[in-house]
């Protein structure tokens, strides 16, 4: 017997994610350590969304919990600012083309990320 009867645990990461796996004598529930893995693993989710949330947040000008209407209309004054067509050697922005290219395809991507939330 390499456990003994009384049980035991150990600890383990999976994704920088700590894990702790017990196993004892006594009837529990044979699910508890999936369970516990489903609930860190969607917390980690849930987390790791919020963060990228508030970066494109960042990138648009507006607050993440912000309403669809508001990201649409910084998303449109962004665009209009950014768009490759609408460049101008002596815009406001100062920016080179292809800076303004660049900066319109992370406003465009960070537009299309926030909308995503609302498509439930």
């Amino acid at each position: 017997d390499r456990f003994s009867s009384s049980g035991g645990s150990f600890f383990f990461n999976i994704g920088g994610i700590p894990f702790r796996v017990r196993f004892d004598n006594c009837d529990s529930d044979e699910d508890s350590f999936f369970d516990e893995f489903d609930e860190r693993w969607e917390e980690q989710l849930a987390e790791e969304k919020e963060e990228e949330n508030r970066k494109q947040a960042n990138v648009l000008g507006v607050e993440p919990e912000d309403d669809p209407r508001t990201i649409k209309l910084a998303y449109r004054k962004m665009a209009l600012k950014f768009h490759p067509d609408k460049w101008k050697r002596d815009s406001q922005h100062g920016m080179s083309r292809k800076a303004a290219e660049d900066r319109f395809k992370a406003v465009q991507a960070a537009y299309d990320h926030m909308m995503s939330n609302f498509d439930d």
